[in-house]
């Protein structure tokens, strides 16, 4: 083989290597929340669906950001701590929105509230009102259009403030005009 073309070949799975390398890089270096202009929808205000990834991809309420409870710690750690912070999960039932709120609160946010009903109230509110409840996914999971049923929460209200969908849905109009 020509020493001039195998330098060149050389050089291209080099530079091929490279480029892998600082892809993974910046991938590591980039496993936080990402500030891109879909995630920061709205203003001065995080809104966070703490479900699974796949059920995130299938039903959010638009502009919701994903984050798994194993994540939080590294997650949120360049995030504003003074902004409103949302946190919500499926329904009334899940505990999960409680879980991920008082960890926030511990690592120092300031503002932190919870919506109880979830992405399936959230959904079957978009079904009658798209334009007050902005919702993205294909909502393919059947949980989602079964009957609602609101639950009592052992979370101590002076605790952690709760935000029902009508006041969300108000903030969330605000916050995306500002």
């Amino acid at each position: 083989m020509n020493k001039n073309l195998a330098n060149y070949i050389w050089f291209i799975v080099l530079g091929f290597c490279l480029m892998s390398l600082s892809k993974c890089m910046w991938r590591a270096n980039h496993s936080e929340i990402n500030k891109s202009d879909k995630e920061q929808f709205y203003k001065k205000l995080y809104l966070i669906n703490v479900n699974d990834q796949n059920l995130f991809n299938d039903a959010r309420i638009k502009g919701s950001i994903n984050l798994a409870f194993n994540e939080i710690e590294n997650k949120v750690k360049n995030l504003n701590k003074d902004f409103k912070t949302i946190v919500y999960c499926t329904d009334y039932a899940c505990t999960e929105s409680d879980r991920v709120a008082k960890v926030l609160k511990n690592l120092g946010f300031k503002n932190v509230l919870i919506y109880r009903g979830g992405i399936q109230e959230w959904y079957q509110l978009s079904l009658k009102d798209p334009k007050d409840y902005p919702f993205e996914g294909p909502a393919t999971t059947k949980f989602l259009k079964r009957p609602i049923e609101k639950m009592d929460s052992d979370l101590n209200s002076n605790e952690i403030q709760i935000i029902n969908a009508q006041d969300l849905s108000k903030l969330l109009k605000i916050s995306a005009n500002k």
